[in-house]
């Protein structure tokens, strides 16, 4: 310890100060705060401070990780720095203006109004500042003269106390692979979302029975049928009585059964059971469980618990509840899922408390930590509770940081967040439920693992797509066999290719690789995997093996980049080492013997958590980041600039979609997918426009966030897959070297395990990334893991003060990796005393909309009723629709016909009234339905208007083109330059329009619109290849590079076409020939929408070539060596 003679004079004023302030016992108190809880607190904060500054001095690494800004506030004290003489003399204006301050319950748990409002602007997700910022801000604050401006050290140093008090953990690691790195205590958020009042009533712990219907995660099969029961909520408390599954339980009818997964239908509480039999022994009687017989039990049906067995008059002359022999389906096997003389193990850890379970989306991806373009790739953890209402699942309020770090890969970090989830599968995690008001005890479960497929290739111990098995779900053997040459070389992820010439694939091989590829192949499961990985080690165990690991790699697709790590490591071991392999083992036995004890992925400690089948299709990477941003080619801007967006909340810059094609984003695909029907029908060939249409046909199905009827959804969203395949082969074959036309085939399944795909989506993660980018970029990127982590703890806990939940105040604030307050079920019930309540102060600030409301995501207030009520609104430009859309005079919206809600048809507002149009018959061209505007008026209610609707001219069949005199002035920099350019010009019928299906936000109301004898042809898997193999415009030019090393002419069909011709398949109307050269690329043959072609030469053609094709014409012979 420093001793206090040699301390600055900052210093000792403000250990002065905390001397004053714990002797004093003059405070004011609000009339609703506990004095003895206040006192309490009041000491905590003092000693909280006092301690920190009797902490010794900085070691030298931790005076080497210090910021410049922490170096030029190392010395400044909580009081105003403009008045130096003023904290050197000790003044007592000032001691007891900050004693005041400190003691005011009404900003609890913060000292004053200025410091709790700095606080927080220092730590809103989407505002960092700086410590240099933030002394900026101070200046300004002083030289306005404004009372009590504190430093920015004093700032740090309380909002560290209040974080030792009342904040989250930050628990470093020593990852396996050497690594360090910091992960948030999960059972500290947990504990935050358990108290605050703004999440917990909209967290479900049960799955839901709901039929047909299928919205949230919960009603999804995976969590209602699949999941472990043991990450089930093990507990339903009914009169009065709580009833643990494993647990004989007796029913009014006299019949005993044992509970196993509890779940809700129509607002009741059922469980499936297993049947009991009671049988008698020798000396006594007892229960075998008949595990292959299982009903399902309704709450009113329950009777007696498994506590109150003996003492319950229904349950005389029945065994004991305890006697459980065991379970049987062929022979009698030992009950082992519990104790049955002490039952479930929850209601033991329990005493009494509820135990809820919480499944959780795990999220993890990459992100650049520098502000310039130099990449800095941070590996990051997310999570957000499952069981979140659709609605609130995916808001930035509700995602949580975990971890991230830009040295540990992400396998090693998922090892220290894997170990917290086993400690909480022993112990579970004690929590303030605010709505029950009293402890119950969290059970945190995975339900999926999101990620992009790369990442989830790497979640999956899988080789990737790359790999010769692209597939991380499902594998099949015979793909990679039948495939010769370059397609199967370029699926290994094996060295650099040989420069020997490749074979050719045949039409009969690549008929049977896409057959394969369009097919849902054999199931990987967990057990086959993990088995294989062992393998691989048992073979790494032994010298010389390396070619065959490596061999087995490519031959499974299995690849744990968490085991590859010790595998080198083995083989580094004795790589350098001369002599026999005796002298080489006997090093590789010294070096696995400093192995850990888990060798392979932690993702297979995951409880419940097959990476194969729980690593759902990723919808933002694979359909818009992957087909709409593969098909996405020339489009002319015109088109782009001049089509109507009314209805769709989209903004389009022709030029800007087309100019730069290479570097849009999720959210400019987005919006083209939508429109892309309406400017592409006459720019791209027929069978091109034909997969755009099917493709705009499949995105709002696979968008759609409610689904009303779950076996239709599937159905119809199978039937637009197979269409938009038929569609894509009918085009080019080509895509189908990318693994994602063959990973959205297991979206279907996907949908009926986990729920709509936009639960699953990972657009709100993927925004997450910019906050971790923002925090890396105000760090001073020594310690970046630590630095993040802290800086989102501190985030955390200014959005759970904020939202009004309790503090939970420690009574170990020093330690703050400590675990030791976890809370005492033991407490009398009511409200503990460690729980106080956020003064008034904090929570005045966000009672209105404003800037920090909108920061945190906090939702604003709902407005009263006699405002909603009363005619308080008049004629307005737009108006806001229950589902978010902004309706302005002249928009197209979807209404309600009557009471029932069940016709639809979509209507133009005019002010108070609204211009009525019908839906029509379907629109071939656009495979979407017709609309025709009436004409005359109708009023119409708010509440009957269902959505935005966008509408668009039929151009196609009127030929609506851009004229040079139809042009509109640009504008720049919010004037109007000279600047023009041409718009399209409608002509025609202005009436005939064509309703917009394509739009993916309220699909289940458009979908109702939608013919479902619509063009699309569909086409059995069988009958597809087919397809492919009689379409030959498109042979191998995209995959056989010694095909592109030729000339390329399409010319009329030959009746009798020789055996001499090079690259022969049929088609309709025309023959691929190629001319063999040594130069290539010399001229390309374009040809026309009709039987004709043209050619395009360049400078280098020579006559003779032309005169050999002139002969061609005219003999009409194929072409020879």
């Amino acid at each position: 310890m420093v001793p206090e003679a040699q301390q600055s004079s900052p210093i000792v004023e403000l250990r002065g100060f905390l001397d004053d302030l714990a002797n004093t016992p003059d405070f004011e108190l609000g009339n609703s705060a506990d004095i003895g809880d206040y006192l309490v607190t009041k000491a905590m904060i003092v000693q909280g401070l006092s301690d920190f500054l009797d902490e010794d001095k900085l070691s030298d690494d931790q005076g080497a990780e210090m910021s410049e800004d922490e170096e030029i506030f190392m010395g400044r004290t909580w009081l105003d720095d403009d008045n130096p003489s003023d904290a050197a003399n000790g003044t007592s204006v000032d001691r007891k203006r900050s004693r005041h301050s400190i003691v005011h319950a009404e900003w609890f748990p913060w000292p004053d109004k200025i410091t709790c409002t700095l606080d927080i602007l220092m730590h809103l997700p989407r505002s960092i500042f700086s410590e240099r910022q933030m002394d900026i801000l101070l200046w300004l604050l002083r030289v306005n003269n404004v009372d009590n401006v504190p430093s920015v050290r004093s700032i740090k140093l309380i909002k560290d106390t209040i974080h030792r008090l009342c904040g989250i953990h930050s628990i470093p690691y020593d990852g396996a692979l050497g690594h360090r790195f910091y992960v948030n205590s999960l059972s500290d958020i947990i504990r935050q979302e358990m108290m605050n009042p703004r999440v917990r009533p909209m967290l479900h712990f049960y799955p839901e029975d709901a039929g047909a219907e299928l919205n949230e995660a919960r009603q999804a099969k995976y969590w209602l049928e699949e999941l472990d029961p043991e990450l089930l909520t093990p507990v339903v408390r009914l009169h009065n009585q709580d009833f643990f599954v494993f647990e004989p339980t007796l029913l009014s009818s006299g019949q005993a059964c044992i509970p196993f997964r509890w779940f809700t239908r129509g607002g009741k509480m059922y469980t499936k059971a297993w049947s009991l039999r009671p049988v008698t022994r020798e000396v006594d009687c007892g229960w075998v469980v008949e595990d292959f017989n299982s009903f399902e039990v309704s709450e009113d049906d329950l009777l007696v618990s498994f506590k109150n067995w003996d003492s319950s008059k229904a349950t005389s002359g029945l065994p004991r509840a305890y006697s459980i022999y065991g379970g049987v389906i062929l022979s009698l096997r030992p009950w082992t899922l519990t104790d049955p003389s002490e039952g479930n193990q929850w209601r033991v850890r329990a005493s009494g408390a509820c135990v809820f379970a919480m499944p959780l989306w795990l999220y993890c991806d990459d992100t650049s930590g520098n502000l310039s373009k130099k990449w800095n790739k941070h590996n990051s953890f997310l999570f957000t509770p499952a069981g979140l209402l659709r609605a609130a699942v995916h808001k930035e309020f509700n995602v949580h940081f975990l971890c991230t770090s830009n040295i540990a890969p992400p396998l090693e970090m998922l090892d220290g967040i894997v170990d917290q989830l086993e400690e909480s599968w022993k112990q579970g995690i004690w929590a303030w439920d605010c709505v029950h008001e009293e402890y119950v005890l969290v059970i945190p479960s995975v339900l999926a693992l999101l990620g992009d497929n790369p990442m989830q290739s790497e979640m999956a111990c899988h080789i990737g797509s790359m790999g010769k098995y692209f597939c991380r779900i499902y594998t099949d053997r015979s793909v990679g066999d039948e495939v010769s040459g370059s397609e199967s070389e370029a699926r290994t992820d094996a060295p650099p290719k040989s420069t020997r010439k490749q074979a050719k694939e045949t039409m009969e091989q690549m008929v049977t690789r896409v057959k394969q590829f369009v097919k849902i192949g054999e199931p990987r499961h967990k057990n086959e995997t993990v088995d294989e990985l062992k393998s691989m080690f048992l073979h790494a165990s032994t010298v010389g093996n390396q070619t065959q690991i490596k061999q087995r790699k490519t031959a499974t697709g299995i690849k744990d980049t968490f085991l590859e790590s010790f595998l080198n490591r083995l083989a580094e071991s004795y790589s350098k080492i001369c002599g026999g392999n005796r002298a080489k083992q006997e090093a590789l036995d010294r070096a696995k013997e400093t192995l850990p004890k888990n060798v392979t992925s932690p993702v297979w400690r995951i409880k419940g958590i097959d990476p194969h089948t729980n690593t759902p299709v990723e919808i933002l990477h694979t359909v818009l980041l992957g087909f709409v941003k593969y098909f996405w080619r020339d489009v002319v801007s015109t088109r782009l600039s001049s089509v109507d967006v009314s209805g769709l909340g989209l903004h389009l810059n022709g030029h800007t979609l087309v100019q730069y094609a290479g570097s849009l984003v999720g959210r400019d695909f987005r919006a083209i997918a939508q429109v892309a029907p309406f400017i592409l029908h006459d720019l791209v060939p027929k069978e091109c426009y034909d997969t755009w249409i099917a493709l705009s046909n499949l995105i709002p199905l696979i968008w759609q966030p409610e689904i009303e009827n779950s076996t239709e959804h599937l159905c119809n969203l199978t039937t637009s897959i197979n269409n938009f395949l038929a569609c894509t082969a009918r085009w080019t074959p080509r895509w189908f070297n990318k693994p994602k036309f063959h990973i959205i085939l297991h979206l279907v399944d996907h949908i009926r395990r986990f729920g709509p795909a936009a639960l699953f989506a990972t657009e709100a993660f993927e925004s997450f990334n910019a906050v971790i980018r923002a925090k890396s970029i105000h760090s001073n990127h020594r310690a970046p893991s630590r630095d993040i982590a802290y800086a989102f703890a501190h985030g955390s806990r200014i959005r759970h003060i904020l939202s009004g939940a309790r503090v939970h105040v420690r009574d170990n604030a020093n330690d703050i990796h400590s675990d030791s307050d976890s809370p005492n079920p033991a407490r009398a019930p009511g409200k503990p005393p460690e729980a106080k309540v956020v003064g008034n102060g904090p929570l005045s600030l966000i009672q209105w909309p404003n800037i920090v409301t909108e920061y945190l995501g906090l939702d604003a207030q709902s407005l009263p009723n006699d405002i909603l009520e009363g005619r308080n609104f008049r004629t307005c430009k737009s108006v806001m629709l229950f589902n978010g859309d902004v309706c302005k005079i002249g928009d197209w919206v979807l209404a309600a016909k009557g009471t029932q809600a069940v016709e639809r048809s979509p209507i133009v507002a005019q002010q108070f009234f609204w211009n009525v149009g019908s839906v029509g018959e379907l629109a071939a061209s656009y495979s979407m339905p017709a609309v025709r505007a009436h004409g005359g008026f109708l009023l119409y209610p708010i509440e009957q208007i269902l959505c935005a609707a966008n509408l668009q001219h039929r151009c196609q069949a009127h030929n609506c083109k851009d004229f040079a005199s139809d042009v509109e002035f640009v504008y720049e920099e919010r004037m109007k330059s000279s600047k023009a350019r041409t718009v399209i010009r409608h002509v025609g019928d202005p009436d005939d329009l064509i309703l917009n299906t394509a739009r993916m936000h309220d699909a289940k109301h458009m979908q109702g619109l939608q013919h479902k004898d619509h063009a699309d042809e569909v086409l059995e898997a069988d009958k597809l290849i087919d397809l492919y193999s009689n379409t030959g415009l498109y042979y191998k030019y995209h995959s056989n590079p010694t095909l592109r090393s030729g000339f390329f002419i399409v010319f009329p069909k030959p009746q009798n076409p020789g055996a001499g011709s090079l690259s022969y398949s049929k088609t309709q109307e025309r023959v691929l020939y190629r001319i063999p050269t040594s130069r290539s690329r010399f001229f390309i043959v374009f040809p026309t929408p009709r039987s004709g072609f043209f050619i395009v030469l360049f400078p280098f053609i020579c006559c003779r070539l032309i005169l050999m094709c002139v002969d061609i014409l005219i003999t009409n012979t194929p072409l020879r060596h």
